[in-house]
């Protein structure tokens, strides 16, 4: 076993055998040579294992930890993991994520295919987190929670089922450039969104938006903004004040391309790519 593993030298050490996570999750000791393997990245993938080897307590310079697979639990002593700066989760066994709550270095989090309907307000601690995807989950509104999380920068809430923004939304989340609200049910275009002028990305595809309002051109730092596949039938004038805009996508929309033509040309003008068919 150790050797199958020493063949993931330097600073990065992912595994994806299902037997060989099968043993490690049983009975492999990350204790060996460890100070000549410095890991700071590990991913265990597609397995069944079911819990989490307490022997990670064993890398003490590991910052990110991926784990795909069946853990029911994470256990008290994840908690000790005080250095991770990087934690994903996924996997639709998962029934509590309390213990990572002490994990208040964390940049990175990402928990999809969790089965999630709300994230726990003791993780209101996590104020160093810029990037946090919760994707591929139940939720139905975005969690109280994230308004404790000021530094985010990168926000994927894509594939859920939620229907609108809390009031709080713009006013708590001032650094926010990146966010995907993709595949979610929204059928109006949200307001807070037209109040962050930071936002460089937006992703809106998949929803059942019928208009984008005149504000949009508030959206000063817009770079990408993709409104594929909802039922939108014209655009605003305005957008052609969106003179950072590089990649315009609107496939599948009711909208009528004689009726934007004049937006278009402007766009193109402008050095935006405008996606249409």
């Amino acid at each position: 076993m150790e050797e199958k593993i020493k063949k993931f030298r330097n600073r990065e050490l992912f595994v994806s055998e299902a037997n060989t996570l099968e043993a490690l999750s049983q009975d492999f000791d990350f204790s060996f040579d460890v100070n000549n393997y410095h890991v700071i990245k590990l991913g265990l993938f597609d397995s069944e294992m079911s819990t989490i080897p307490e022997s990670l307590l064993n890398l003490p310079k590991l910052e990110f930890i991926s784990l795909k697979n069946k853990i029911r639990i994470i256990p008290e002593w994840f908690m000790q993991l005080s250095n991770l700066k990087g934690l994903s989760l996924s996997t639709s066994y998962l029934s509590n994520i309390s213990n990572i709550a002490n994990l208040t270095n964390l940049e990175f989090l990402s928990l999809s295919h969790c089965n999630l309907t709300d994230l726990p307000g003791i993780l209101e601690d996590m104020v160093k987190l810029s990037h946090l995807e919760l994707t591929y989950n139940e939720l139905k509104y975005v969690p109280d929670v994230l308004q404790h999380f000021t530094s985010l920068e990168t926000l994927n809430l894509s594939n859920n089922q939620i229907d609108q923004l809390p009031e709080w939304f713009n006013l708590k989340l001032p650094n926010l450039k990146t966010l995907m609200l993709n595949n979610n049910e929204f059928r109006i275009f949200p307001e807070q969104i037209s109040l962050m002028e930071d936002l460089e990305n937006l992703n809106l595809r998949g929803n059942s938006l019928r208009e984008v309002p005149k504000s949009i051109d508030t959206l000063v730092k817009l770079q990408s903004l993709e409104l594929s596949n909802n039922r939108i039938n014209i655009l605003p004038e305005s957008f052609a004040n969106l003179k950072n805009l590089k990649n315009l996508e609107i496939r599948n929309n009711p909208i009528e391309e004689d009726e934007i033509e004049n937006i278009i040309k402007t766009l193109n003008e402008n050095g935006c790519s405008v996606y249409f068919i």
